[in-house]
């Protein structure tokens, strides 16, 4: 089966700038991304497609941080 070219696309925070190819033992076809923080991590283009990649991991610690500040808010009032 051919990989879809998935070059110049975003997903979320990720924008897909190289094709990788195979990475270990997978099937999978991996691509190089630019997320908009500036880190570039190697993402396999099924995550990519089924919206399980967003972000390198930033968006993740967003979140939390956001999840923390506000329960910290609610504990003080």
């Amino acid at each position: 089966m051919r990989a879809k070219d998935l070059l110049g696309q975003r997903f979320g925070r990720l924008v897909v700038l190289k094709r990788i190819g195979q990475v270990g033992q997978t099937r999978a076809c991996h691509w190089k991304c630019q997320c908009d923080c500036g880190a570039t991590p190697i993402v396999s283009g099924a995550n990519l497609r089924r919206g399980n990649s967003l972000s390198c991991g930033c968006l993740r610690n967003e979140i939390h941080a956001a999840r923390f500040r506000l329960q910290k808010e609610l504990r003080l009032s």
